[in-house]
């Protein structure tokens, strides 16, 4: 592992600092750290913290040259081999040093006032150990991915703010959260032990749910970031698989049995029957996927899963001829001629 930090000469340090987690980022790095450097001249100040976790292409060179003389401290860790997502993302945590910070995807695009909103809503409420916010939805060219082809959260047009542990009655059942829209108090993220190192999938997921136990946490109704969705990105390569949905359905079980308790019993079992038929969706979004992709034993076990979990997904895909089609064709091994992805209902994070 190599530090790389500039002198600490400041007497006021920033509040804010922006974490870059990257690996082989190259691709998109350039029009995400564009967008960074523009938040110099549009809110408070901040620091730059970029730990890679050991790319194997020019993602880091091409970080030094674009940021050479962008004037702002910056905090590089170069990492010989890879931490894996909560590995880095706490090096991330570990190497700020401002009351607060914000991880952003290395493909993600900070929108103007990325800083300013979360920053005023901090300092009006220092209880507030998280805020987050939409996100526009982009494709590898960064163009607008439309609604019907993957929803971005929606928990209303008004601010709102969660009292502590109020938030888990929406993370018992999905992650309207977009890591990349997000601002931490660090000091909270470090009291509760930081990212889970032992999770793979749902890293951010169960994070904000052990947080948001203990804290009240703020949701933004303006989109203040664009979220790249592309077949690169860590989140697609979950398709290959149950093990991330698997990791999704511990999750809100733990959610379910700790902050459970806390409820009334007809909320316990409306949550935990709204858990089940997204995870359901989700299951069957899965073996549509793989339907498309002409894996039958994927399709098989996905389906599976799904009617476990809600008996009416028979029913359900009966009444939608052209998901049906897909499916049976997907059972054969038969690619179909063309896929395209079924309107989610619960997005993932793209990375």
């Amino acid at each position: 592992m190599r530090n790389d930090d500039p002198a600490d000469t400041s007497e006021d340090p920033p509040r804010w600092t922006i974490a870059l987690p990257t690996f082989n980022g190259a691709r998109h790095l350039n029009e995400t750290l564009d967008g960074v450097l523009k938040q110099c001249r549009q809110g408070p100040a901040f620091e730059l913290v970029i730990c890679d976790d050991g790319s194997t292409d020019d993602t880091v060179l091409l970080a030094r040259r674009r940021l050479a003389d962008s004037g702002l401290t910056i905090h590089w860790e170069i990492h010989e081999r890879p931490l894996g997502l909560a590995g880095n993302w706490n090096r991330c945590l570990a190497r700020a040093r401002t009351p607060l910070l914000t991880i952003l995807h290395q493909d993600d695009l900070p929108r103007p006032g990325y800083v300013f909103g979360a920053d005023r809503h901090h300092r009006d409420d220092p209880s507030l150990a998280m805020t987050f916010s939409s996100v526009e939805l982009i494709d590898e060219a960064s163009q607008p991915i439309p609604p019907t082809t993957l929803a971005p959260p929606d928990l209303g047009a008004l601010s709102k703010r969660f009292e502590a542990g109020e938030f888990n009655h929406i993370l018992a059942v999905e992650n309207p959260v977009r890591c990349s829209s997000v601002t931490l108090k660090r000091m909270a993220m470090l009291e509760i032990g930081g990212f889970d190192e032992r999770l793979r999938y749902a890293v951010d997921w169960e994070c904000w749910a052990r947080l948001s136990r203990r804290y009240p946490v703020r949701w933004r109704p303006e989109a203040t970031v664009a979220v790249r969705w592309h077949r690169r990105s860590a989140t697609w390569s979950f398709k290959t698989g149950l093990a991330d949905l698997e990791e999704v359905a511990m999750i809100t079980r733990q959610i379910l049995e700790e902050d459970g308790k806390n409820w009334t019993s007809s909320e316990r079992r409306q949550i935990a029957a709204r858990a089940r038929r997204d995870l359901a969706s989700s299951y069957l979004n899965r073996a549509y996927d793989a339907a498309c992709a002409g894996r039958p034993d994927l399709t098989r076990r996905a389906l599976a899963q799904a009617t476990r979990l809600d008996p009416a997904t028979p029913l359900k895909v009966a009444a939608q001829p052209r998901l049906l089609g897909r499916l049976a064709l997907g059972l054969t091994g038969r690619v179909p001629n063309q896929a395209s992805g079924l309107t989610r209902t619960r997005p993932m994070d793209e990375n």
